[in-house]
């Protein structure tokens, strides 16, 4: 079967390689995954059912193609991203076109005053 959804934009690649082994734990019992890997890797038996209670949700995500409100994460995301940067860096912010005009307002000030030297001298 396909991978199917965003669960990999959203999930790190460790939770997605426990849910991909949890989906073939179920199609081949034979792998006791639960009793024989998380056994083995957690010695809390109450955190490793936490653990695969956590990579159900990623599997039940795959299996309906229906990521919860990623675009909604997205814009919180994106917003935060934002307003953690350097507007000045920015050069659609307010603050970088102000600069810019300054510069460029300097840089035809500098000409001027070198052809109005030009033409003193001549």
């Amino acid at each position: 079967a396909a991978f199917r959804g965003d669960a990999v934009l959203e999930f790190p690649p460790s939770q997605v390689a426990l849910a991909c082994m949890l989906m073939a734990a179920h199609k081949y019992p034979a792998l006791e995954f639960q009793t024989n890997y998380l056994g083995s890797r957690f010695a809390d038996a109450s955190y490793a059912q936490d653990v695969v209670a956590g990579v159900q949700r990623i599997v039940a995500m795959v299996a309906t193609d229906d990521p919860p409100d990623l675009k909604k994460r997205a814009a919180v995301v994106d917003r935060k991203l934002k307003l953690s940067a350097n507007p000045e860096l920015d050069p659609s912010s307010d603050i970088s076109k102000k600069r810019e005009a300054d510069r460029e307002a300097q840089r035809m000030k500098k000409k001027e005053d070198r052809a109005a030297r030009a033409r003193a001298q001549t």
